[in-house]
């Protein structure tokens, strides 16, 4: 759970700086879950966190074709 906690803060980092505001807030939510060790919630962060996530990379992926 301490390696799942530490890419939960780097996504944190990441997803902040790519603008994905949803996306880092969930994973701050699933880093706090961790650390006060509330493994129902982790369940339903992380399930949030993999849907947000995969609208997230889409939103992406599309971003450079609707500049042009």
């Amino acid at each position: 759970m301490d390696e799942v906690q530490r890419i939960a803060r780097s996504l944190v980092a990441i997803s902040a700086q790519m603008g994905l505001a949803e996306f880092s807030l969930l994973a701050s939510d699933l880093a706090n879950c961790i650390a006060q060790s509330d493994f129902a919630s982790i369940n339903a962060v992380v399930a949030r966190l993999i849907r947000v996530g995969e609208s997230s990379l889409f939103v992406v992926v599309q971003f450079p074709q609707n500049m042009g």
